[in-house]
């Protein structure tokens, strides 16, 4: 399979997922099963095929040897392929296996990811609040005060004023995030934040 996907390789009109399947079964832990999965799912999820994307991601999970960066970038997308296909149960696991190695990195954006994807998914059917708000608050303290600019520090104050807002949880916290969002969201001229 090896040498098929490395001829393979050579003609554009191959498909990637083909070449991915032949150098995952060749070697799943090999760069270039890691490599051809990843567009492979990344193309999948460009078409709107996430069930195909979970399966590419998974693979690309499996082949992302040690590099900190790559493992939690497979992790948090893997996530997002099996959130959209509702699954929710096994993205929430995905987002804090992605939020345990991100904090390991450390990486504050891949933790702001993975506590904003578990917040996506709802905490009223597969997480218990305080969980997710935990994770959001952890994000918001990694990402420091101001957030030195990063576009994620918003979404992460308006997630985490969402969440208070909705439990009925320090509802006073909630408003002073919630305006602060706003105000960066504005800022920033990030409609969508805005919305949130």
């Amino acid at each position: 399979h090896q040498r098929i996907g490395q001829a393979l390789a050579q003609d554009r009109d191959v498909p990637v997922a083909e070449l991915a399947r032949h150098f995952v079964h060749a070697d799943p832990a090999s760069p270039q099963a890691r490599r051809y999965s990843v567009a492979a799912a990344r193309d999948a999820a460009a078409r709107l095929a996430y069930e195909e994307a979970v399966r590419h991601w998974e693979h690309a999970v499996a082949a992302s040897g040690e590099a900190p960066a790559d493992r939690i970038e497979a992790w948090l997308e893997l996530a997002e392929a099996r959130r959209r296909t509702g699954q929710g149960e096994a993205a929430g696991q995905a987002y804090l296996r992605g939020a345990e190695l991100a904090r390991a990195g450390p990486d504050p954006r891949g933790l702001a990811r993975a506590a904003l994807g578990l917040h996506a998914i709802g905490s009223r059917l597969w997480w218990p609040p305080a969980e997710v708000i935990a994770l959001l608050s952890e994000a918001l303290d990694t990402l420091g005060p101001g957030g030195n600019g990063d576009p994620l520090r918003p979404r992460v104050l308006a997630s985490l004023a969402r969440a208070l807002a909705w439990h009925g949880l320090d509802l006073p916290r909630a408003r002073t995030l919630a305006a602060e969002a706003v105000a960066a969201a504005r800022a920033d001229g990030d409609p969508p934040t805005l919305a949130a």
